[in-house]
């Protein structure tokens, strides 16, 4: 029997005050709520408003609420656990997290996500109290990442920057995977944050890797980059293009709307990132 259009997965995003959701080809909408509680019968009315049936999503966590971080793990490091909680603000007996490994890094670079175990916990409650079943929870930025219409390949490097009126988001992309990444908050020296943030890091890869990083990729809402994109080529030297579209055409640029179908894309089957993380895994039920 096949599944009929609104019963297909959809991707969910949540930040602090209101909750996105998108589910292919094109349903798409939003609903803020004020009081953390109210989170759940809040997705329940989107769901219904929005006429989704499907019982299946895919959890994007908010910005704020997932840290990630690419670590050089050497032989007789620390527990992986500790070196977590060593640059995230948990304690490692609340972290829910999952790594990603690059195949040719030595020694072995891992991107990881971490998040709080027990703040996940009260998504997952929320939304399995609807009668929804998770299929993934991954971060914000990964969602972020899959909604911009980048292409990955092999062999490159790139420097990707997404800004919106929150936060810049940035990239540091080798062989298909993160080398590097960090958010900033939006504020009167979030451009020079930024800047010093990649000429640190380029310099770091270039001597890590051997190789030379000479191009850019600048996303957000139209005409909200053009300017810090000629910004950082000069400074850094470097190509930088400007993406001012997603995959999917968004009828807002409210906070999540990307992210949520970023998840879309993963729940449907449709995955640009060539690893997956996934924070569901290794909390515990």
């Amino acid at each position: 029997m096949f599944e009929s259009l609104f019963e297909k997965p959809f991707g969910l995003s949540v930040s602090e005050h209101a909750v996105s959701v998108v589910q292919l080809p094109e349903t798409q909408g939003e609903k803020e709520f004020t009081d953390p509680k109210a989170f759940g019968p809040t997705l329940s009315a989107l769901l219904q408003e929005l006429g989704i049936h499907s019982k299946k999503c895919v959890l994007s966590l908010p910005l704020e609420a997932s840290f990630e971080h690419v670590f050089s793990v050497p032989q007789n490091a620390l527990p992986l656990q500790d070196q977590i909680a060593s640059v995230t603000p948990l304690p490692p007996e609340d972290i829910a997290y999952d790594v990603a490994t690059h195949p040719h890094a030595l020694p072995p670079l891992m991107f990881t996500a971490a998040t709080s175990r027990l703040g996940l916990k009260n998504y997952v409650d929320a939304i399995r109290n609807c009668g929804i079943t998770i299929q993934a929870i991954e971060p914000g930025s990964l969602s972020l990442l899959r909604a911009i219409p980048f292409a990955f390949k092999p062999n490159e490097s790139a420097l990707l920057v997404h800004r919106t009126p929150r936060t810049l988001t940035w990239f540091l992309l080798w062989d298909g995977f993160i080398f590097d990444s960090n958010r900033i908050p939006a504020g009167p020296h979030a451009s020079n944050t930024l800047l010093e943030d990649l000429k640190t890091s380029k310099t770091f890869f270039e001597k890590t890797t051997g190789q030379t990083l000479t191009s850019g990729w600048m996303a957000g809402p139209e005409g909200s980059v053009d300017n810090l994109a000629s910004l950082l080529a000069e400074t850094l030297s470097m190509k930088f293009q400007a993406i001012q579209d997603y995959r999917l055409p968004l009828k807002n640029q409210e906070p999540g709307a990307a992210e949520a179908a970023g998840a879309a894309f993963r729940a449907a089957g449709i995955d640009f990132l060539p690893f997956k993380i996934d924070l569901l895994k290794n909390t515990k039920n």
